[in-house]
């Protein structure tokens, strides 16, 4: 495989684990809104809860899931070899 190499790989490898963090942020938060529209849980404990304020745990995985994948796209793209 002359056409691609090691860092290359990695850097596949680490866009994908990205993504798939990503994702499954998503399918979290997307639980969590449906939790949120349930009226009893929106109104337990006569505390009326804020919908778009996120917790810590999904900025989290937003924010490594983004670089994870920005940093195995930069793997990539920085070890082509143009001959």
């Amino acid at each position: 495989m002359d056409f691609i190499n090691q860092e290359q790989i990695w850097g596949i490898i680490l866009y994908f684990i990205g993504s798939g963090v990503l994702t499954l942020c998503s399918k979290w938060e997307l639980r969590e809104v449906e939790e949120y529209r349930d009226m009893r849980n929106r109104y337990r404990d006569n505390i009326k809860k804020n919908p778009f304020v996120r917790s810590l745990r999904a900025r989290l995985m937003t924010a490594s899931g983004f670089l994870i994948s920005l940093v195995g796209a930069a793997l990539f793209f920085m070890n082509i070899k143009m001959d």
